[in-house]
């Protein structure tokens, strides 16, 4: 069924564009966007210093040592469009992402030669990359690897490979993957060329291209040096291996989860794998590569995932073309007419939780996890301060504040050694030591979490911090002998004037003293302000709740959820906490259910802890009921 002939083409595009429409509605992860900042903040400094930086001069801790930022062009480009306008660069990436999308589509229906087929496998690799397409760099990789897929066969191939190598090793370190891509296939060609004729065959063309695609890896500022960033992450000691994105997956059959996306994708990949192996023991050769890679590590899923789904796309045309042998009546036209349309009313269906405005770039990074208020107070300090900051943020101060010094940040460890991660973390759960380790590496303050361990492990003992501001979303502290203490600082309600995060810190104090209208009314005009606040909502249920109003509770759930529809688990959790406060067990259980996240940079250990917790309540209140 769906195969191709020359009167197809008008079908095929038809056919395409469904497939790629429904695809792009796993375009847009709900993940926090930490390394975007970074990465804007390194392209800025390149245009103003009308080069590359040789050197680190965004961090306290490793500031004037070398920095081999390999991905120096990418920045430089995503930091003009963001000048033009923030928004700019998430519609860039998403239009980056169609392109990854629609090779996928040629390539899968090229290998399969079936519509339906090809449409099958980009969905399904789509689902598996969903949690993985944020506005990064990592996308180069992905859409240069479709491009090599779609033509390495071509007679004109070998000449674009060194040139593709030049562009690709200053926007991404996936180009080693790259040139072993390649390697690989002129190796296999070559193989299997001799096999077949029974003696050694060398395609000249192809090795010389290979040979001056390993010299177009030194067409980078650092020349051979670049390798010693990709040849990092073989340390399987290292701390920074412990970051949430390089654990390894599992298996799982919940097509709701992850894992159970790359489960399906890995299944798929196994049954097509006969096929490929008659049809293409290259791209057999290249899923059992990024399998392994996958499976070491999640980042990798959207990688295996593109060049397992040609071998997914043979596997579902077999299906295919068994059924249409037995069932003539799936190969006529109508019935391909039928299946068309409800492809299209799926891609519809598709993007029922997905907005593209307003503000596309704040929802791609979920910007109101960061610290905006906090910034904005540290701004208005008008000095250079080094600031023991959340992993996670580090990137967000180094745009938004450049005159500060951060303590880490996402560039890990392409720049940052072992001890460094290793104390970070101990400070971040709170270890006892937490006060001693800030003091040896000289932070002028720490900014955090509000309720982290690091801020109460900081604010009690006999040489406790200084509280310097607070809001609903961070806190900033200083140790008792710092000069920040001895000048008039500005105050917090002055700096925040007129922000949504003042709005949310007067609801905050109206709540705990009582006044309820007064917090619902506060809360409120911060989310006219910005519907994306997410914590707003949070207060309003808590309000709800202090009230025991079960309609303004549902009520504020549902506001969030069409605010923001991928941010479902995090309000079914404020729903669960909510029921929780109020005693209704079973609304409680179902929502932290719901809540529990699916992600590969989440944890579910904790939603699944409430769930247990909860159900073990509500079986003591039942043994308990008369």
């Amino acid at each position: 069924m769906n195969r191709t002939t020359p009167g197809a083409s008008v079908r095929q595009v038809i056919a395409g564009l469904i497939a790629v429409g429904g695809a792009l509605a796993w375009s847009q992860p709900w993940v926090v966007g930490s390394d975007l900042w970074w990465h804007l903040a390194s392209g800025r400094e390149i245009w103003n210093r009308s080069g590359i930086p040789a050197t680190d001069s965004f961090s306290f801790t490793f500031t004037g040592q070398e920095w081999l930022n390999h991905e120096w062009l990418w920045d430089a480009v995503f930091w003009r469009l963001y000048e033009l306008h923030p928004d700019t660069i998430a519609w860039f990436n998403l239009g980056i992402v169609a392109v990854v999308f629609a090779l996928m589509f040629a390539v899968t229906l090229r290998e399969s030669r079936s519509v339906l087929a090809a449409g099958v496998a980009l969905w399904t690799a789509a689902a598996a990359m969903h949690w993985y397409i944020d506005i990064r760099p990592h996308l180069v990789t992905l859409l240069l690897v479709n491009l090599f897929l779609l033509t390495r066969e071509r007679d004109w191939a070998p000449w674009i490979w060194p040139p593709l190598v030049v562009v690709w090793v200053n926007l991404h370190g996936g180009f080693v993957f790259g040139v072993g891509m390649i390697g690989l296939f002129v190796l296999m060609r070559a193989v299997e060329s001799a096999i077949r004729k029974e003696r050694p065959v060398i395609n000249r063309k192809e090795w010389i291209s290979v040979a001056l695609c390993i010299l177009a890896m030194l067409a980078n500022p650092w020349g051979y040096r670049i390798l010693a960033y990709p040849l990092a992450y073989l340390d399987a000691d290292s701390p920074f291996r412990s970051i949430i994105e390089w654990r390894p997956p599992r298996f799982s059959f919940d097509l709701t989860d992850f894992n159970g996306r790359f489960t399906l994708v890995t299944i798929f990949a196994a049954l097509g794998a006969p096929l490929a192996a008659r049809r293409s023991r290259y791209l057999l050769a290249l899923v059992v590569v990024t399998f392994a890679m996958a499976f070491t590590s999640r980042r990798f899923i959207p990688l295996f995932a593109i060049t397992a789904a040609p071998l997914a796309a043979l596997f579902v045309a077999w299906v295919v073309d068994r059924s249409t042998a037995r069932l003539p009546t799936i190969g006529r036209r109508e019935f391909r007419l039928a299946v068309t349309g409800l492809a299209a009313i799926a891609a519809v269906f598709l993007w029922q939780d997905v907005k593209l405005g307003p503000r596309l770039l704040d929802r791609w990074t979920d910007s109101s996890r960061f610290p905006q208020g906090a910034v904005s107070y540290l701004k208005t300090l008008d000095r250079p301060l080094e600031v023991l900051n959340e992993y996670s943020w580090g990137g967000y101060l180094l745009l938004h504040a450049p005159r500060l010094e951060v303590f880490i940040d996402g560039r890990a460890n392409t720049l940052y050694g072992d001890e460094i991660y290793d104390d970070y973390l101990r400070m971040q759960n709170g270890d006892p030591q937490t006060s001693r380790l800030a003091r040896r590496y000289g932070a002028d303050l720490v900014l955090t979490e509000l309720r982290s361990p690091m801020a109460s492990a900081l604010l009690t003992g006999a040489d406790a911090w200084t509280l310097l501001y607070e809001d609903t979303r961070a806190r900033i502290l200083v140790p008792p002998e710092s000069p920040l203490l001895l000048s008039i600082l500005p105050q917090p309600a002055t700096v925040l004037a007129g922000q949504p995060e003042l709005f949310l810190v007067q609801s905050d104090l109206a709540s705990r003293e009582g006044d309820l209208a007064s917090a619902k009314e506060l809360t409120r005009r911060a989310l006219q302000l910005d519907p994306l606040i997410l914590r707003g909502y949070g207060q309003l249920a808590w309000i709800a709740v202090q009230r025991g109003d079960r309609d303004a509770l549902e009520q504020v759930i549902e506001q969030g959820i069409h605010a923001e529809p991928r941010a479902k688990s995090f309000f079914r959790r404020l729903q669960g906490i909510a029921y929780e406060d109020l005693g209704d067990l079973d609304r409680a259980v179902r929502a932290y259910r719901a809540a529990i996240p699916r992600g590969p940079f989440s944890e579910p250990d904790e939603m699944r802890a409430a769930v247990r917790r909860v159900e073990e309540r509500l079986a003591e209140s039942r043994r308990q009921a008369p």
